[in-house]
């Protein structure tokens, strides 16, 4: 899959989960968002090979 993160785009093997993604890559839940394939995605819907993946980090503040 195609896995972009941090403004950074990298060839990435994984299926499974969002979620499982989501901890893989060491971010808590309430810290991203997840799109798969241009859409947001839900935290069980999987992922294969042929998907472009995008992990955003929401900002927090006020």
């Amino acid at each position: 899959m195609i896995l972009i993160s941090g403004g950074k785009t990298a060839e990435y093997s994984f299926r499974g989960p969002a979620m499982d993604l989501i901890k893989k890559m060491g971010f808590r839940r309430e810290e991203v968002v997840i799109k798969i394939n241009g859409k947001l995605s839900s935290d069980l819907e999987e992922i294969i090979d042929s998907d472009e993946v995008e992990i955003i980090k929401v900002v927090f503040g006020g």
